[in-house]
């Protein structure tokens, strides 16, 4: 059995930021290359740039499955995802993040074996 840990396409963990709880996914590097790939616009001069919006507005969508909804909450949609608080969403990549991370290790510590 094999001890390195992959990023699946449906793979799902919830988290508890303050009184809310995410389901949230990483996002497979390969993935989150695409999504540049799709939001990056050549600009007079042959520079490249990202549309920031449109690219985040893809990442939370990806990123943020859903919430828990209590009443009063607002539903889980890409335009609700773009209205939570900066410190929630940095929280939210330090999960996606760290889960990532915790992939790297895994991997390293299996070819050193």
């Amino acid at each position: 059995m094999s001890k390195v840990q992959l990023v699946q396409p449906d793979e799902e963990f919830e988290v508890q930021i303050d009184d809310s709880y995410f389901t949230l996914a990483r996002v497979p590097a390969d993935e989150t290359t695409k999504m540049l790939r799709r939001h990056t616009k050549k600009r007079p001069g042959g520079q490249e740039e990202v549309d920031s919006l449109t690219f985040n507005r893809e990442y939370r969508d990806r990123a943020i499955r859903s919430w828990r909804e209590v009443d009063g909450d607002p539903p889980c949609t890409i335009d609700t995802k773009m209205r939570l608080p900066d410190s929630t969403w940095r929280q939210i990549q330090e999960y996606i993040g760290e889960s990532n991370i915790d992939e790297l290790r895994a991997k390293e510590t299996s070819l050193k074996n």
